[in-house]
């Protein structure tokens, strides 16, 4: 049982419903589903916070087995398991200096390595530093995007300043359909480059909140860019907790999009999330 396991354990046995532990801890109730569906990873702040109000402490293990290419470059850092992805897969963070992602699904690994080195030759992102097969399984090592994830409290507090980042965002991705992207997105067909789950969490910003990078291109490629068009809208609302800056974003980002394609792409995906 990892640390989010005890942690959604321990709330349970208490009693303590996620939107009471948001009121006891200050944290957002959509961050704390996030952590507990492993959607995101729990930082120290959260744990910080957390634990206490829980009664729980932290255990830390090292014992996590490094092909020898992968250790010379990481060897002495401090990391924490990132849960994102598959459920398969596992993710670790190494000081903010790297991103290692271990997968037995080695194609679908092999291949997001390949869509994440497509899309950086032509804007900021991670880079890859090693991909190794060992032991029927894939190890995959890259930089660490250091910045902001636009579902920081700073960005839901502002919706307007978050609204104005977004509009940069879209600019980044429409300066990727001039490319001939070689790559599909498995979740709509189209000529338009798509992240395919682009969400508030899978956008990092600098310090000057500008974009910095993407996270999770694991479903990018030539698409419908109302694809991303929709989860942004989605995850805008279900981050504020409101659609009232729906049309304000719409209109920032000069786009048309469809209740058809709103319901087409989100609702099958958005009703099995743990909200």
């Amino acid at each position: 049982m990892d640390i989010v396991d005890q942690i959604i354990q321990a709330r349970k046995d208490r009693g303590i419903s996620q939107q009471k532990l948001a009121e006891l801890t200050g944290i957002f109730q959509s961050v704390i589903a996030r952590v507990e569906s492993k959607k995101s990873s729990p930082t120290v702040e959260f744990l910080n916070k957390i634990l206490p109000a829980l009664d729980l402490e932290l255990t830390l293990k090292s014992n996590l087995y490094l092909p020898n290419e992968i250790e010379k470059v990481v060897c002495g850092l401090p990391y924490s398991r990132v849960y994102v992805g598959r459920s398969s897969d596992k993710v670790y963070k190494f000081d903010e200096q790297y991103i290692l992602k271990i997968s037995e699904d080695i194609d679908s690994l092999k291949l997001e390595k390949e869509k994440n080195e497509w899309v950086n030759q032509y804007i900021n992102g991670s880079k890859t530093v090693s991909f190794l097969i060992e032991n029927g399984k894939a190890y995959y090592l890259r930089t660490y995007i250091k910045g902001h994830s636009l579902e920081e409290k700073r960005f839901i507090h502002n919706p307007h300043k978050l609204i104005l980042i977004l509009k940069e965002v879209n600019e980044v991705l429409r300066s990727l359909d001039k490319y001939n992207c070689p790559f599909i997105s498995p979740e709509s067909s189209g000529k338009d480059f798509v992240h395919g789950n682009l969400c508030l969490p899978n956008i990092i910003v600098d310090n000057k909140d500008h974009f910095a990078g993407f996270v999770d291109l694991s479903d990018a490629g030539l698409g419908d860019r109302n694809l991303d068009y929709a989860w942004l809208l989605w995850s805008l609302e279900y981050n504020l907790k409101t659609n009232n800056y729906n049309e304000e974003l719409i209109n920032e980002l000069n786009i048309k999009i469809s209740d058809y394609d709103y319901a087409k792409y989100v609702l099958p995906h958005a009703l099995a999330k743990d909200k």
